[in-house]
């Protein structure tokens, strides 16, 4: 008898283990974002710049557009505004597409 509660008690314990190892993940939120800004290895390769952006695309939900002051347009009468239409929209509707915060 003493044999049978053993084997019973270690039954249920296995038993117990499983049930508890099948409880459902909880989702866990991060409370930051996770962004870069594109660059390639090389810039001697148009398609480096877009395998780049389509690796870390996968990986982030933030995209960072950083660049310099374009003193010369500036300076020559060009609006922001219009710089930016012109040099970084296309840039802006992909990165929007894919849901990203834009910094």
């Amino acid at each position: 008898m003493h044999l049978c509660f053993k084997i019973s008690t270690a039954s249920f314990l296995i038993m117990l283990f499983a049930l508890i190892s099948c409880k459902e993940e909880e989702v866990v939120v991060r409370t930051y974002r996770m962004g870069f800004q594109n660059s390639a290895p090389r810039f001697d390769n148009p398609n480096l710049f877009f395998q780049s952006l389509n690796l870390w695309t996968q990986r982030a939900d933030a995209a960072m557009i950083t660049t310099e002051v374009p003193w010369e347009e500036l300076l020559a009468g060009t609006s922001v505004n219009d710089y930016i239409i012109a040099h970084y929209k296309d840039l802006v509707n992909f990165y929007r597409g894919k849901n990203f915060k834009l910094w």
